[in-house]
């Protein structure tokens, strides 16, 4: 194997990792993007290097290295996230179900914070449903891994509620319809 071959099978497994952390964090696929980003790191500028010494000889085939090491975290990232939104969009009708199960278990509590039965349990560890004027009825599911990691928050606010009910950090994205998810 030669050391292009090398360089792309170790681009491939960072942009690889890069994805798998992206589309479901965990401490565990935390530590490999850390290995990752060091690899892709020394590949970069091994690679910028390298293009510097043979610019004579080479030119722009020279810069095809480091500017895949460049574009394997930003790829990473984008098919971690669409893989989870896609992921999403399957679970989507649990999700349902699940938010109308805390809903209806809140009995009207301003602020409740509930543990889900077993058939939701893939969904997430902890729902926490809110009664707010502004808002109405929001429900935040919690999953993620915690420290290092983050939480991880998928919330459901009314169609009726106001942009600032998506996120209370005002910078969730939307992953279905009233649906939006922020790091917390």
């Amino acid at each position: 194997m030669n050391l292009y071959s090398r360089t792309a099978v170790i681009l491939a497994a960072c942009t690889a990792s890069l994805a798998a952390f992206a589309a479901r964090p965990t401490p565990l696929k935390q530590l490999f993007v850390l290995v990752a980003l060091i690899l892709l790191a020394a590949i970069f500028f091994r690679g910028s290097w390298q293009a510097f010494r043979s610019w004579k000889v080479r030119r722009v085939a020279a810069l095809v290295v480091p500017l895949l090491a460049a574009c394997a975290i930003p790829a990473g990232l984008g098919l971690g996230q669409a893989w989870r939104a896609w992921a999403f969009s399957l679970d989507q009708p649990m999700y349902a179900q699940a938010a109308q199960w805390a809903v209806s278990k809140a009995n009207g509590g301003s602020d409740v914070l509930l543990q889900l039965p077993t058939e939701f349990q893939d969904l997430a560890y902890a729902v926490h449903v809110q009664d707010d004027p502004l808002c109405g009825t929001v429900v935040d599911f919690v999953w993620g891994s915690g420290f290092p990691v983050r939480h991880i928050i998928r919330r459901t606010v009314p169609a009726s509620s106001p942009a600032s009910c998506r996120s209370p950090h005002g910078h969730a994205h939307p992953i279905g319809e009233h649906w939006y998810e922020y790091v917390h």
